[in-house]
């Protein structure tokens, strides 16, 4: 089951300001339930009924699972005649797949801009930079992809031995960490675009990329008696670099034009 609900609000005041608003909301749920027998021996190809397999093989499985996530969000653009430029944005998720008080998330973003190339004072030079526009952003993001039951105590079925019989039992699926929360993933971007002598353009961007609480495995000795180790918001992660990007886009002869594109890290 899926609901989404938002509402939109858009105008421009005094020809000159430009707001754009959005809020709403989702919710997300899944319930997955199976029932599956199996029996062989089947007397008749054409009659497909268990009464008509006589074979000593017969199994029947099952399983299911539930999980669902709410989640909330917002996004305002501003504009001033298209020179400076704003967004700010966020959602505040909350997930099943973790334990109440650690469940929700919030995870903000936003962006400014300045359109160089708009100002009065640089019309006499457009001739040669048709676009240069300044731009940072700062932005962070959530993960949950862990098992649905990660903070969930997990039996599994296995056999156990009493004197010279054997019996059905159950042990322990592995250890569980009940302050498991969201991965997060932080970038700061900080970049400029430039379009110049009518067919070039060039992107420059410096940005610096955390991830922090990742979702990882702990590796545990099987003498603990169980059969593996607990998820946990492990280490971070840090990349910091540099990326740009170069067009020409021409025309060679009527009808015959020429794209080329050189970009590195």
């Amino acid at each position: 089951q899926t609901f989404n609900l938002y509402g939109t609000y858009d105008n421009t005041f005094a020809n000159a300001h430009s707001v754009k608003v959005i809020v709403g909301g989702n919710y997300d749920y899944k319930y997955f339930k199976k029932l599956g027998m199996k029996r062989n021996g089947l007397l008749s190809e054409s009659l497909d009924d268990f009464n008509l397999a006589k074979g000593d093989d017969i199994s029947i499985t099952g399983g299911q699972e539930e999980y669902a996530i709410l989640g909330f969000f917002y996004r305002l653009n501003y504009g001033y005649k298209d020179r400076y430029l704003f967004e700010a944005s966020g959602r505040y998720d909350g997930s099943s797949r973790f334990r109440r008080g650690h469940r929700f998330g919030f995870f903000p973003a936003a962006s400014v801009g300045w359109v160089i190339s708009n100002e009065p004072f640089f019309k006499n030079m457009t001739r040669t930079v048709d676009l240069l526009k300044l731009r940072a952003s700062y932005g962070a993001l959530g993960n949950n992809n862990v098992g649905l039951y990660a903070t969930k105590e997990i039996y599994n079925s296995a056999n156990t031995a009493f004197g010279d019989k054997v019996q059905a039992g159950i042990v322990p699926g592995g250890f569980v960490n009940n302050e498991l929360t969201w991965e997060k993933t932080r970038v700061l971007d900080i970049g400029v675009d430039i379009n110049f002598l009518k067919n070039f353009s060039l992107s420059v961007d410096f940005y610096n990329k955390e991830t922090l609480n990742i979702l990882t495995s702990r590796p545990i000795s099987y003498n603990n008696g169980t059969s593996s180790g607990p998820v946990i918001n492990g280490p971070k992660v840090r990349n910091r670099g540099v990326e740009f990007e170069l067009n020409y886009t021409g025309q060679i002869a009527q009808g015959l034009g020429l794209q080329v594109s050189l970009n590195g890290a």
